[in-house]
Formats: C-alpha cells, sequence, structure tokens
C-alpha cells in the first residue's frame, strides 16, 4: 500500500499546490477539521477525506480516478495501524503543513510534505518500509537481441571503459 501511495500521493499534492481552487482549499481545511475533532470510530474516515480533498484538488481526473481506486484499502490499511502505540494520528506534519504548501501555491513543499508523511508511515507499519532500489534476486528487464548493455557497448557505467 506504501509504494502505491509514494508513487501518487506526493504528485497529486503537488498539483494540488499549483492548481487548487478557494473552494478546494476550503474542502480540504474542513476535512482536516473534521480529522482533528474526530473520536476512534471517526477518525480513520475523517483521514481518508483528506486524503480524497488533496487528491481532487490536483485536478487531474485520471490520476484522482486511480488514486480513487485505492481509497478503500488506504481506509483498512489505516483502520489496522491506527489503534497501534506510537501511530502519530495527531501529527501535524502529515496533513496541516500539507495544507499550509497548498494554499501557498508550493508544489515542492506539498510533495514534499506528502513523501514526508508517507516516510513516517513506512517507519510505524510492520514490513512497510518504502523501497527505493530494486530488490535483490529480480532479474532485470529482457533487451532485444543484438542491444548494448546497459551503460554502453562495453558495458561499463556512463559509455566509458574501465580503467585498469
Amino acid at each position: 500500500m506504501l509504494e502505491a501511495r509514494a508513487a501518487l500521493e506526493p504528485v497529486l499534492a503537488r498539483l494540488a499546490a499549483e492548481r487548487a481552487t478557494p473552494d478546494d482549499i476550503a474542502r480540504i481545511a474542513e476535512a482536516l477539521t473534521r480529522r482533528s475533532q474526530a473520536n476512534d470510530e471517526e477518525w480513520v474516515d475523517a483521514d481518508v477525506a483528506v486524503h480524497e480533498a488533496v487528491g481532487a484538488a490536483a485536478g487531474n481526473p485520471i490520476l484522482f480516478e486511480v488514486y480513487a481506486a485505492l481509497l478503500p484499502r488506504l481506509r483498512e490499511s489505516l483502520g489496522r495501524d491506527a489503534g497501534r502505540a506510537g501511530f502519530p494520528r495527531d501529527d501535524p506534519r502529515g496533513h496541516e503543513e500539507l495544507l499550509e504548501a497548498i494554499e501557498r501555491g508550493d508544489g515542492e513543499a506539498a510533495a514534499a510534505s506528502a513523501r514526508g508523511n508517507l516516510e513516517r508511515m513506512s517507519e510505524l507499519t510492520p514490513g512497510g518500509a518504502i523501497r527505493s532500489r530494486r530488490p535483490s534476486g529480480r532479474r532485470e528487464p529482457a533487451r532485444p537481441a543484438g542491444s548494448p548493455a546497459p551503460g554502453g557497448a562495453d558495458g561499463a557505467r556512463g559509455g566509458r571503459r574501465p580503467t585498469r
């Protein structure tokens, strides 16, 4: 789940900062208020509503459709993790700073906030590390016959021959 979120949420956050209308910003702020006032039973749905509002504010219907397909799984995942000791339910770094970046129109800060939230979630979720490199044991994709090895015809990185 975290890998899928990592692929979409920073992009959606950046786009929301660049494109959000005053109504979009008001919806995100309202969802954050509901989240901050939610009891234990309401919190997961309130948090998912924040994510949904940010995704909608990105103004890209295709990306939002893909993200919306993940929201039921996000709800399930948060429902499982929210009761875990140390879960940062009220950590303002996860969402309030995202809203501030969107209000400023700062796409880079919005994307960084989304990435930071995902990294914190990754640290708290068993087995939830976000992979940043190819796992060992996986094969590289096949190349067409006769094509050079990655890095050039001699197979060296950067197309240069290794020095002796």
